[in-house]
């Protein structure tokens, strides 16, 4: 009888040493942590969770020793006013109901963007603004007057074209993308003639072109493009077969 008396004595004395001890107790189908001033120390190789008395806020200690606050952040939140929330902390999610939009707090409050259009593309994380979507320089050259049947080199808007010297319409600041080349005659050529119109870039012509025939008054190569780099030259080329064709203008783009 003495021996089961003080087995169950002891038995008693270790359950109480180790209730106080611990930080947790169950109380139904629920957890209860108590509070610790200070982090505790986890048993080697196996995790732990714990509640912080200075914050009231759950900590986890993984089997490496790395603890991690749960919830970091404050909250997701709903609010007609986002910004006038109290207490926010770096990592909060707000939705504004007024605006119609998310909004994150890092240091202030900042609207996530949930709509884009082009130019601009998303791929993951990525914001992004697609081939062709910034124009670096729109270039424009002219021919006034009858082109006649020649070889001609386009001018600055208003002036006539010249078959004798080519003129830098451009010298490219940066490297970019010549694209979007649009002609118009006031003009057209007639019968079987054609105005063809090629951009140039160091005096050579590249595959963005298009050609002016019969009774149309315009062309357009949208599809051709060609890279260049900064310092090169750019230029236009008209080769005309038609006497009556006269006024024209062309232009194209610089992009990205």
């Amino acid at each position: 009888m003495l021996e089961r008396f003080v087995g169950r004595l002891l038995c008693s004395l270790a359950l109480l040493l180790l209730s106080s001890s611990v930080a947790v107790a169950a109380d139904g189908n629920k957890e209860v942590f108590s509070p610790w001033t200070s982090a505790p120390s986890c048993v080697a190789g196996r995790a732990c969770i714990y509640q912080l008395g200075s914050d009231k806020q759950l900590y986890g200690v993984d089997g490496n020793g790395v603890v991690t606050k749960l919830h970091g952040a404050k909250s997701f939140r709903t609010s007609m006013n986002c910004a006038g929330l109290s207490g926010p902390a770096n990592g909060d999610v707000c939705y504004d109901t007024t605006a119609g939009s998310f909004k994150f707090y890092s240091g202030g409050w900042y609207t996530v963007a949930l709509i884009y259009t082009a130019p601009l593309s998303l791929s993951g994380h990525t914001l992004s603004i697609d081939a062709g979507g910034l124009v670096y320089a729109s270039v424009n050259g002219g021919g006034a007057g009858v082109l006649g049947i020649a070889t001609l080199y386009l001018r600055s808007p208003g002036q006539a074209a010249t078959g004798t010297t080519e003129t830098d319409l451009l010298v490219a600041p940066r490297a970019g993308t010549v694209r979007n080349l649009r002609c118009h005659l006031k003009i057209a050529p007639g019968g079987v003639d054609t105005v063809i119109n090629t951009v140039r870039v160091n005096s050579m012509a590249i595959v963005t072109t298009c050609t002016i025939s019969a009774a149309s008054t315009s062309c357009a190569d949208t599809s051709n493009t060609s890279a260049v780099s900064a310092g090169d030259r750019l230029s236009i080329e008209a080769v005309s077969s038609a006497g009556t064709a006269s006024d024209l203008s062309c232009a194209f783009e610089v992009t990205n």
